[in-house]
């Protein structure tokens, strides 16, 4: 597994960068956790890109980890792109999952362009 910086990179760069992966995307998805109801995430059936990003401020942490497989959804490598966001009573999670043979390339030309770092 590899991590990605998202210290330097503004909040601004950070949408770009999303959008970016949102174009380079093999999947997306918006979770929600609401403690209220259960300790598990829920996936927000519908949700738009734009619905997803309407929760990006000030209390997102965002990320980027390169992975070998997860949850059984691919046998190839792949970035997992996306932020939490924790400012409000819900977390919402954005998941961009980007595939590194087709456009991991160009994923991490963009992000390292837009201020970010690798880490390890």
């Amino acid at each position: 597994m590899r991590n990605f910086d998202f210290s330097d990179m503004g909040p601004d760069n950070q949408v770009l960068f999303f959008k970016r992966a949102y174009k380079l995307r093999s999947d997306f998805w918006l979770d929600r956790l609401d403690c209220s109801v259960s300790f598990h995430r829920q996936k927000v059936e519908g949700a738009t890109f734009e619905d997803a990003m309407g929760f990006f401020g000030n209390w997102a942490l965002s990320s980027m980890i390169l992975r070998a497989k997860h949850l059984g959804r691919s046998e190839l490598p792949y970035y997992e792109v996306g932020f939490r966001d924790m400012g409000r009573e819900v977390d919402h999670f954005l998941y961009i999952l980007v595939d590194v043979a087709e456009n991991g390339d160009e994923l991490v030309e963009c992000f390292l362009q837009l201020g970010g770092k690798r880490c390890s």
